[in-house]
């Protein structure tokens, strides 16, 4: 069960939601090992973020240890929030346990989702096509270069640039190419917000763990 307790995290974060990720019992020394993970809250776990903000390790003896019918990984949770004499310092003493929703349909949803926008973020700056070429989508370069047209035209000025494409081949664009670039650049990044928009549908629809896992940014 998850460990619901605000500390400051040895590197300095603030963080409320901990979760054990593993234990390990030393005989010969006569203590167990238990290795936590921590996040910001709640909601950024059941997220599937890529990261935990935090990780901790605590040492108690074995003594501390109270095992029942519910399983040593339970004895170990318990420890986490109950035992103040740890060999190391407990961060988590006084911490309250709570249900575990990470196996929920609901979050498999936010996993999902949450996978979804970083596969979106990184097809935003994916390549796109213009007048049969290939082009990097560099949105503030693009966008520069589209101002910088538009008031060239506005002032009767010519103006062009070399363009280089992902194949490393260039181009030169006069100021009404690369207008027209740019708003292939805008219908790309429409293309790639609709294909996030689709697969959200497709998230909240689904009615088991399984479809949700099997919902994913296309190839």
């Amino acid at each position: 069960m998850p460990v619901l307790k605000e500390i400051q995290a040895p590197n300095g974060v603030i963080v409320t939601y901990h979760i054990l990720s593993n234990g390990s019992i030393d005989v010969q020394l006569g203590t167990i090992r238990l290795h936590v993970r921590s996040y910001p809250n709640e909601e950024a776990c059941l997220q599937g973020k890529p990261h935990a903000c935090a990780f901790s390790e605590l040492s108690f003896p074995i003594s501390a240890i109270a095992l029942s019918e519910e399983g040593l990984v339970a004895a170990f949770e318990r420890a986490l929030v109950g035992q103040e004499g740890a060999t190391t310092p407990n961060l988590f003493y006084g911490g309250v346990l709570v249900a575990d929703r990470s196996g929920t349909l609901q979050a498999a949803k936010d996993r999902a989702w949450s996978a979804i926008k970083a596969a979106r973020a990184v097809a935003e700056q994916g390549n796109f096509t213009y007048d049969g070429g290939s082009y990097q989508a560099d949105i503030t370069r693009i966008n520069g270069a589209v101002q910088l047209a538009v008031l060239a035209k506005a002032n009767n000025v010519a103006h062009t640039e070399t363009w280089t494409l992902t194949d490393n081949s260039t181009r030169q664009l006069d100021a009404d190419q690369l207008i027209a670039l740019g708003l292939a650049l805008g219908q790309f990044i429409s293309g790639v917000y609709a294909i996030g928009r689709a697969l959200r549908v497709q998230i909240n629809q689904a009615e088991t763990i399984e479809a949700v896992n099997a919902i994913g940014w296309p190839a």
